[in-house]
């Protein structure tokens, strides 16, 4: 495999994802018309994920990585043809089997990394896909502010069957068998938890294994910071148009922008976190929240429209610091032997927010309005801020690693 064919390998990686969430995330609602229904669509893609992740995970233990990829692009095309051609009808079904079969790659992404290179390159391979996928997203969403109905998904599935079809099959399992995850270097974590490859590492044992208050607390600051922009994420287009008066093709114009903006933060917050700490980055994250909630709601008070999109803007940025801060303060907290199943907890909170948000966000948006969505935001991220008054006390108190 020579290093200028990276991008044919991570092309299927990229295509899904900027469907799942370029594409989706502004079809989706539009699709899906009222907001109750728009929050359980998003809560079951996630649902979907989370629950096909795993069975993916054990599946690459037993069947060719290179022709998993292939079935779960090649189900995924057909399924979101058949939601095409439904037209809203089953919305919520097909959003649920949607999600189970993309999860096959997005719990492979890593794994096709190292399967395919030497663990030296692991990192820049792995950092390189998601980068790629994040790229296209973007792509995703900007070709919504031209056609925002959910055929324009297809073209994107298409490339990505064309790109996956296992001409030739390279694979080595014996490889797999050798991976232990304490020699992947701790920079390398936050892009394992969004590619999904730590759902394979997760165990409902595990959530008894970890006694110490340090995790404990962290994990629940990581929860409420995730759970705020959920339903701001489950019916963003209705939400922008509702609430700011931005287009559709304007608010996946704006959603791009941001998303592509994130991609530069990633590398600086990587950067920032060797330097402060992974929990002052953490902390970054949590205040960007807070403000950015804070100008949501402004806009209720008389002012600008404007400063309720810039807020969304700067919620979607906060996510590099939270995600970076999240990854490596984890590893920091725990031994080797157990950065796997701490890091699967905090993927699998990460699934569970993701659909409570959709669910009771799209629930309380389509009772009380968009408004209630920003005050629950800014309480959440106050929640997680104020937290790290507490944290800090524990952290001081304990020396070593979380056993």
């Amino acid at each position: 495999m020579t290093k200028n064919a990276f991008w044919k390998v991570s092309l299927p990686f990229v295509m899904v994802n900027a469907i799942v969430w370029g594409v989706g995330s502004i079809s989706l609602p539009l699709l899906a018309k009222t907001n109750s229904r728009a929050g359980l669509v998003f809560a079951m893609i996630n649902l979907g994920i989370a629950i096909g992740a795993p069975i993916w995970g054990i599946l690459s233990r037993k069947m060719k990585i290179s022709t998993l990829v292939f079935l779960s692009v090649t189900i995924s095309t057909s399924i979101w043809i058949v939601l095409t051609l439904l037209n809203g009808d089953l919305l919520v079904l097909m959003s649920l089997i949607f999600g189970f079969f993309t999860a096959g790659v997005f719990a492979l992404a890593t794994v096709r990394v190292t399967e395919l290179y030497p663990k030296k390159e692991w990192d820049k391979y792995i950092a390189r896909m998601q980068s790629y996928m994040t790229a296209g997203q973007v792509a995703g969403a900007l070709s919504t502010s031209l056609y925002a109905g959910v055929a324009i998904g297809i073209p994107f599935l298409i490339v990505g069957i064309i790109a996956s079809f296992p001409l030739r099959l390279v694979t080595n399992l014996s490889i797999m068998r050798n991976i232990h995850l304490p020699s992947v270097a701790p920079k390398s974590r936050f892009f394992d938890i969004m590619t999904g490859h730590y759902h394979t590492h997760f165990k409902l044992a595990h959530l008894v294994h970890f006694k110490n208050k340090v995790l404990l607390l962290f994990y629940i600051r990581w929860a409420l910071i995730l759970l705020a922009p959920g339903p701001v994420y489950a019916m963003y287009p209705l939400l922008m148009k509702g609430s700011f008066g931005v287009s559709h093709a304007s608010s996946s114009i704006i959603y791009s922008v941001a998303t592509a903006l994130g991609v530069i933060l990633f590398i600086m917050v990587g950067k920032l976190s060797e330097k402060r700490g992974p929990f002052k980055v953490f902390n970054m994250g949590t205040i960007i929240s807070i403000v950015s909630f804070a100008m949501m709601i402004s806009v209720q008070f008389g002012f600008s429209g404007v400063l309720g999109i810039i807020g969304v803007v700067l919620m979607i940025l906060s996510w590099p610091f939270v995600s970076v801060g999240m990854n490596v303060g984890t590893v920091e907290l725990v031994e080797e032997q157990k950065e796997g199943e701490a890091l699967g907890v905090a993927n699998a909170l990460m699934s569970l927010d993701n659909v409570a948000g959709g669910i009771f966000g799209g629930i309380l948006a389509s009772i009380s309005g968009y408004s209630i969505l920003f005050w629950i935001g800014l309480i959440l991220s106050l929640g997680a801020f104020f937290l790290e008054f507490f944290h800090v006390h524990l952290r001081k108190a304990v020396t070593k690693p979380v056993s």
